[in-house]
């Protein structure tokens, strides 16, 4: 908690944002009120801090009869709003019982007593205003009994108005013919508070999926060898009634299930595909929540690695943050949290904010992302945050679970997974569709893309192996001529129509001399990765056209007898095709031509496929035809990458080509000293031989020259100075990341954040290692390099908390002797002791009570055993206890116990018994301080009948005065 104290206002940390409480709620904790010294008035003290102040009322001017009135009607009003205002709206009691008794003081208070009435008020104002739901008429008759005769008038509290959604409580006072209401603030019982909600909770992602059916499918493939951690931390925040955080976080470990049968996808290809999947799993049991309500957030590393175990072989991986909304108290026993869920948790929130219910918000939310993956039964489907099915259907397969790995899948063409997930996220939010475009980078180049363009992209491998057959090679593995992408189409067609505005009465036929007949439509909806549809009739579904020049051109050109011989040149995504116009027969129409340079100008480049494989070229003369340059071809330079993919100068990448100072491309020295966070222009061009012209910003780390990335220029360059700042960016609310050193890669760069270094507020990193912080509730963590790489090699480094013996260390008779204070751990107190008692004896970190930390008596230890002191108005000693909690059976420990006068003066002045005698002479009367404060004097009394026994401590002040001891020896002397 921070107390903001200029403005009076409390704050709660929550989930790295300071929440603000209401004004009333933090005056009702934290303000008192006290009278002026020149009695002018109240102070308004909040957290130590005079606020304002509120005068006391002047006297008005004369009542309407003019011959007596020395108080006009605003005097009294003034008096009881000033008086009672500052003082009730200031209540900050504790219990019931105090409210009772100021109640009654305030309803007897003599009413021509100014004193007795300020008296009352202050007694009340030590009273809480947090009352039970008949307060309002506690108020009533209280103060219609106070009808004060103040210089004559009389007033009279006449209405008392509870409104329990704002919580407060308006009371009307009436002096005379004036009114004047207050308003008086209150906080309703929640019992919500104590119950306890128990949860199964799933993370219905697929965590490790391993395929039963055997086939060689390419769309089962993908997803087969889906890998993913053995386990995440989950979070629980507690929300409010207004759907804000209330600064309460929970926390629980899940953990991979055993294997077992999750996922049937049904319809594909006619046939059943079965996965064994571990998905994680954990119960949830807490109480203490605002309202049944909360958020729930998951974080865990997936990648579709094929080589083995996760992470390695630098497989494509990413962190995938997940939320969820869910009403604890609903019947359901299992609460999901995936994909969906988080897609519709930021479209609740969205409704919410707009003014609607969390139910009604929840339900519509529901409905909006059902229908925008386009399930059946939109509008009754089941709540996405308690439906866990072990039978899922094609489409929601492949909407939820392809979806993210059409990211993961495309990582080398879609570099930053979370940004584009979190786009759409964003337009699903506020849109309650995927019907928007948002701008992202695909394939090394800016792009406009739609949701369904992404699960376009992923069906038969990017379009890539298609390519490849459509251009001559067959050895490619491709399902595209089988028919089995009209399964995967068909799921796809709402959205292509929604996002694209397709028509089919607007298409334009396009005919083969071979037969096949079909439409192709120009799209003129702005964005999009596609622009050209074809609309195949006998499927009755629109494909994407990619690069298809043929296609294109039955839109954008007419091919008839004048236009015979022509040629229409096509690009797409930085790869070039070329159709002609033929006639045939009286038959006209657009053909392929393998002459990409076909109707072109000499000199004219590009990346075309020659043997199913994509190249580089230039348009230059066919001298093999004609000895003057009347057609072009395509000539393959020599250099030309073959893979589709950028070639290294001299096997060095970009990278180390910008730090080698024997490149043509050296971009100079990088140190921490001379240049960190300068940036330089680097030819990516030259240095990659790629399609792409532009350049790229390289910046200086401190370390070397790197790639400016997305997160650098959002955050800021991460360099050797801010990784040592420790700072912890924050990414939609739902992501973190901190600046770290990349030790495989030698450089520093934004990487996925724990939620443990949000939690603490500051990073672990590669310049922390070993360093340690301590919570306020006595959490100890330590920034260690971890084991496991991620998917570059590079050391991972988060915080752990460190055990108990790490702290402490172990418990021996020095520790115990030495301890000047108890230790705190995990919110529990211990303190170093021996055990006594058979085979368990020995010295052991136990349990400390509330009175080891108190500054008289210290800690209660074996070696000090018989120490006695006074607390407040009892006696102490360090006794034996075999009640200690925690310790075995049969065993003690050593407590501070309650014990009377005379034990305290035995612990003292040792035992008063026939071995010791009784006191015998004026020199051997002992003196001690009581818990009254002051000194007594004490013998040891012994009755004549005792033969071996206890005798008591028993006061001496006559035996003094007389200056002769009484005692057993001279009874009745």
């Amino acid at each position: 908690m921070n107390f903001v104290k200029s403005e009076a206002t409390m704050y709660a940390c929550s989930e790295g944002e300071w929440v603000a409480m209401n004004n009333r709620e933090a005056i009702q904790y934290r303000c008192t009120s006290k009278e002026l010294e020149d009695k002018s008035g109240f102070a308004i003290i909040c957290d130590g801090d005079t606020i304002g102040t509120i005068k006391n009322g002047i006297n008005g001017t004369d009542g309407k009869d003019g011959s007596n009135g020395t108080n006009g009607t605003n005097a009294d009003m003034d008096k009881i709003q000033k008086d009672i205002d500052s003082k009730l709206s200031s209540a900050s009691a504790k219990q019931q019982k105090d409210i009772d008794e100021a109640l009654k003081d305030l309803s007897s208070a003599s009413a021509k007593s100014q004193n007795d009435i300020k008296d009352a008020i202050k007694s009340f104002s030590s009273a809480s205003s947090k009352l039970d739901e008949d307060i309002d008429s506690k108020f009533n008759d209280a103060y219609s009994s106070w009808n004060a005769e103040l210089e004559d008038r009389s007033c009279a509290i006449v209405d008392t108005v509870r409104d329990n959604e704002k919580a407060i409580i308006t009371v009307t006072i009436r002096c005379g013919e004036a009114e004047t209401e207050m308003e008086i603030p209150f906080t309703p019982v929640n019992e919500n508070l104590a119950k306890v909600y128990k949860k199964h909770v799933v993370v219905r992602f697929p965590v490790q999926a391993n395929k039963e059916t055997k086939t060689d499918d390419i769309y089962e493939e993908i997803w087969k060898n889906l890998k993913g951690g053995d386990n995440a931390e989950l979070t629980v925040t507690d929300l409010d009634e207004k759907f804000a955080p209330s600064g309460k976080v929970f926390m629980q470990d899940l953990f991979a299930s055993a294997n077992k049968s999750f996922v049937t996808i049904e319809e594909t290809n006619e046939k059943t595909v079965e996965y064994k999947v571990a998905r994680l799993e954990g119960d949830l049991d807490i109480t203490n929540l605002t309202t049944p309500v909360v958020k729930l957030r998951v974080k865990l590393n997936l990648s579709n690695n094929a080589f083995g175990a996760f992470g390695g072989f630098g497989s494509n991986a990413t962190d995938v943050i997940y939320n969820a909304y869910a009403d604890l108290s609903d019947a359901s026993d299992t609460v999901v949290i995936d994909f969906l869920t988080d897609y519709k948790a930021a479209r609740v929130k969205k409704l919410v904010d707009d003014g609607n219910g969390f139910g009604v918000a929840n339900e519509l939310a529901n409905k909006d992302l059902a229908h925008a993956l386009y399930l059946e039964n939109s509008e009754e489907y089941p709540s996405f945050e308690h439906y866990a099915p072990d039978q899922i259907g094609l489409a929601e397969n492949f909407n939820s679970i392809v979806w993210v790995m059409a990211l993961i899948d495309q990582k080398d063409k879609t570099p930053g997974f979370n940004s584009v997930y979190n786009a759409f996220r964003n337009v699903f939010a506020e849109n309650g569709n995927f019907n928007t475009a948002v701008n992202t980078t695909y394939a090394g180049k800016e792009h406009s893309m739609f949701f369904v363009d992404y699960l376009a992209l992923l069906i038969d491998a990017n379009f890539f192996k298609w390519n490849q057959m459509q251009h001559g090679d067959y050895t490619a593995e491709t399902n595209v001529w089988s028919g089995t992408d009209a399964v995967y189409y068909k799921i796809l067609q709402n959205g292509f129509v929604e996002a694209y505005k397709l028509k089919v009465e607007d298409a334009k036929d396009f005919n083969d001399p071979s037969g096949y007949s079909s439409k192709v439509y120009k799209s003129d909806v702005k964005g999009g990765y596609f622009h050209y549809f074809e609309y195949i009739e006998n499927e009755q579904g629109w494909y994407p056209v990619t690069l298809w020049a043929v296609g294109v051109a039955t839109v954008e050109k007419v091919c008839d007898a004048d236009a015979v011989n022509s040629t229409f040149f096509y690009s797409f995504d930085g790869l070039d095709d070329n159709a002609v116009c033929v006639c045939d027969n009286g038959e006209c129409y657009w053909q392929y031509t393998d002459n990409v340079c076909l109707g072109r100008n000499k000199g004219d480049k590009g990346s075309a496929f020659f043997d199913g494989k994509i190249q580089e070229y230039e348009c230059e003369c066919d001298l093999s035809a004609s000895s003057t340059c009347d057609d072009l071809v395509p000539g393959i330079p020599s250099s030309s990458s073959s893979s589709g993919e950028y070639s290294e100068q001299n096997g060095m990448t970009p990278e180390e080509q910008a730090n080698n100072p024997n490149s043509k491309l050296y971009l100079g020295e990088c140190s921490a000293t001379v240049n960190e966070g300068k940036e330089k222009l680097f030819d990516t061009k030259n240095a990659e031989l790629a399609t792409t012209t532009s350049k790229t910003t390289f910046v200086c780390d401190g370390s070397k020259w790197r790639e400016k990335n997305e997160l650098d220029k959002k955050y800021g360059t991460c360099s050797k100075a801010v990784m040592e700042k420790g700072v912890v960016k924050e990414e939609n609310g739902s992501e973190h990341y901190k600046c770290d050193y990349l030790d495989k890669q030698e450089k520093y760069e934004w990487a996925p954040a724990e939620v443990r270094d949000n939690v603490l507020g500051v990073a672990c990193h590669y310049g922390y290692v070993n360093e340690k912080v301590v919570t306020e509730s006595g959490y100890e963590y330590v920034c260690e390099t971890v084991e496991d790489l991620n998917n570059n090699g590079n050391h991972i480094h988060n915080w752990r908390e460190l055990t108990f013996e790490e702290i402490y260390g172990e418990c021996d008779e020095d520790k115990m002797k030495n301890q000047t204070e108890v230790a705190v751990y995990e919110g529990k107190k211990y303190k170093c002791n021996y055990i006594s008692g058979g085979y368990s004896g020995g010295y052991s970190w136990v349990k400390a009570s509330v009175l080891d930390e108190d500054a008289t008596l210290g800690i209660c230890t074996r070696n000090r055993k018989k120490d006695a002191a006074i607390v407040g108005d009892a006696y102490y000693e360090c006794l034996s206890n075999g009640n200690a909690e925690g310790i075995p059976a049969s065993s003690s420990s050593t407590d501070w116990l309650e014990i009377d006068e005379n034990e305290y003066l035995n612990a003292k002045f040792g035992y008063c018994d026939t071995d010791r005698g009784d006191t015998k002479n004026i020199a051997d009367i002992k003196s001690e301080t009581l818990k009254d404060g002051e000194s007594h004097s004490f013998k040891c009394s012994i009755a004549k009948e005792v033969i071996n026994d206890y005798g008591k401590w028993v006061d001496a002040s006559t035996d003094i005065a007389l200056d002769k001891i009484c005692n057993r020896d001279n009874e009745d002397g």
